[in-house]
């Protein structure tokens, strides 16, 4: 399949998806795995987003995921999950 062939690519893109997109500027921090949540093989993931611009703006969260030891050919990143955040200037929020 052509389209799902640009998920093999291992070239570096200068932007990731969405850059530029926002009139604000977010800080997001490492991601935080909650291992005590992981139960039928569902993995909680937590990161904190923060507005450090100077008006309110929505910030699209994504988490990505690779298979480096699968016995069959995945992507090498995938989407797995997205939100949508909106914060003030200044505030900050935790999300799963």
């Amino acid at each position: 399949m052509y389209y799902r062939n640009y998920a093999m690519n291992t070239n570096k893109p200068l932007y990731s998806f969405g850059f530029g997109l926002s009139y604000t500027k977010f800080d997001i921090s490492e991601p935080k795995l909650n291992i005590s949540k992981f139960k039928n093989d569902i993995l909680s993931v937590s990161v904190d987003v923060k507005n450090i611009g100077e008006i309110i703006g929505d910030e699209i969260v994504q988490l990505y995921i690779s298979d480096k030891f699968s016995s069959i050919t995945r992507p090498v990143k995938e989407l797995k999950a997205f939100k949508r955040v909106r914060l003030k200037p200044g505030e900050s929020k935790n999300h799963i």
